[in-house]
């Protein structure tokens, strides 16, 4: 149908001449339907990056050259009356751009770039519009669009960055979104989760890189851009954990993925020693114990943990102790605070992080583990996967322990909650005795009120008399029970006696 039809064709010649949003969107969307088909793609790939010239001229209506006649050609589909349109009026900023036929057209030209981004390592033909991509500025181009009021638009920008390979990005797109995380400033808007999320799992990934082609873009990165990151994250985070979204399933899914994205991050920071002390001071401490009490109050216990206590500030006993021991400390029945009591232990024995260090042990997991059998043997194996830094900290954090810890572990777990305890049950229970006690005496006196109805209408000439004297005269009343029951037996036998007699006098005349 695509070829006998020419409708490839119809597409290019649109992208070729038509600054129309709405037509030049329709042609890239169906362009991009076809090239998701392997066997097409083969045929018309050529084609295509010559009819799109290698794609860079799209560039240029994002915020270029071709924006204001893309957004006139928009304007006359909302103009309540389009003669009166003036072909000649400056397009707005980028940040002030609300007409919906360009926002589309800005992602439709995303998805394309992405597609040859993503391809430029599979397809030798991809790989030359992408190098053309990168030579014409392309995450500089896309970068503007993060300002666009459309989630749909941001959205689009980011899924095309992430697939940028690392080397090209440069410090001034890093720091760019690393911007971005600090001015957002309401979260649950739209799908600024999810934005942001996808910002924050790039960082995470440049972070990581140590090899390859991105190795100095990490390099850079860890060395001039992960405190600051890792304060915005942290940010976000207790900002996110914050959210009371219980019992709204969309929402708290969409909260547990920015958290889980933030998580993924610090376990990443963690894991590099010359970025440790940067997750080690007071504000990062206070921000470990307002995530995990959010968590304890505002998630329902069966989604996922956020695992806060396993980067590197929860690797402190003192700050998992804090909240174990604070005002609005944890409580000790519910699974946070089961999880905090094995980051503790763990820390004490030795147990190494490297092994879990892009996501956190849920609680089940942890559960499991615990439940077996104490193995000194395989404790003092695990102490040889320490890296330096874990080894020297389990020395300071067992000598405080020993002089401190123990006392206030005892005094959480044998007293901490009486009081707290025994002023729950008493509110439970005093309207619990309020209700026991209105229910009785209203019960009560309906029975007295059917009572009363009874008495009122109750003739009392309806019933029998007895005749006392003829009562007395019963056989049975001076007779034993027993020899009552023996007379009884008695004539049932005999009775069934003659009834076989007389059966077997019949069967005889028979």
């Amino acid at each position: 149908c695509v070829r006998s039809y020419h409708v490839m064709e119809e597409f290019y010649a649109v992208t070729r001449t038509h600054p129309d949003p709405l037509l030049l969107t329709r042609a890239l969307e169906g362009i991009l339907i076809v090239l998701g088909k392997d066997d097409m793609r083969k045929t018309v790939l050529d084609d295509v990056v010559e009819a799109l010239g290698k794609v860079t001229p799209q560039l240029q209506f994002l915020g270029g050259r071709k924006y204001r006649e893309a957004f006139v050609a928009a304007e006359l589909y909302i103009a309540p009356d389009p003669d009166k349109v003036n072909m000649k009026q400056v397009a707005p900023m980028l940040d002030v751009l609300h007409n919906e036929y360009v926002h589309n057209l800005f992602v439709a030209i995303c998805r394309v770039v992405e597609f040859f981004t993503v391809m430029a390592s599979k397809d030798s033909t991809c790989d030359v519009v992408n190098t053309h991509l990168n030579q014409a500025g392309r995450e500089q181009e896309l970068l503007k669009l993060l300002v666009v009021p459309s989630d749909d638009v941001k959205f689009a920008v980011m899924q095309t960055i992430s697939a940028v390979q690392l080397d090209q990005l440069d410090a001034e797109e890093l720091e760019f979104l690393i911007k971005i995380l600090a001015d957002t400033r309401n979260i649950a808007a739209g799908r600024t989760e999810e934005i942001l999320a996808k910002i924050i799992q790039l960082l995470q990934k440049v972070c990581e890189a140590t090899e390859g082609e991105g190795a100095e873009t990490g390099k850079t990165f860890r060395a001039k851009h992960a405190s600051l990151s890792t304060a915005q994250v942290f940010e976000i985070l207790v900002r996110n954990s914050q959210r009371d979204t219980y019992g709204n399933e969309d929402e708290e899914n969409e909260k547990m993925t920015l958290s889980q994205a933030c998580l993924a991050f610090l376990m990443a920071v963690s894991s590099f020693h010359e970025l440790r002390d940067c997750m080690r001071d007071q504000e990062k401490a206070r921000s470990c114990a307002t995530v995990l009490k959010c968590e304890e109050m505002l998630h329902r216990p069966t989604v996922q943990d956020v695992t806060i206590e396993q980067t590197w500030t929860g690797r402190s006993w003192k700050v998992l102790m804090n909240c174990l021991r604070s005002a609005d400390r944890l409580d000790s029945r519910k699974k946070v605070a089961f999880r905090v009591l094995v980051r503790i232990a763990d820390v004490l024995e030795g147990r190494t992080d490297s092994v879990h260090k892009k996501i956190g042990s849920g609680v089940q997991r942890l559960a499991s583990r615990e439940r077996q059998m104490w193995d000194e043997a395989a404790i003092r194996h695990q102490l040889l996967f320490l890296d330096d830094g874990e080894w020297d900290d389990r020395t300071e954090q067992v000598q405080s322990f020993c002089v401190d810890g123990p006392f206030d572990m005892l005094n959480y777990l044998l007293n901490s909650d009486t009081k707290e305890i025994e002023r729950k049950y008493a509110e439970i229970a005093e309207p619990a005795m309020t209700f026991y006690t209105e229910t009785r005496n209203a019960c009560v006196r309906e029975v007295e009120a059917a009572q009363k109805v009874f008495l009122a209408d109750f003739d009392k000439s309806s019933i029998e008399s007895v005749d006392i004297d003829s009562a007395d005269d019963d056989e049975y009343a001076s007779k034993r029970g027993r020899d009552i029951i023996m007379e009884k037996l008695s004539q049932v036998a005999r009775e069934t006696a003659q009834a076989d007699g007389d059966a077997v006098r019949h069967w005889v005349r028979i």
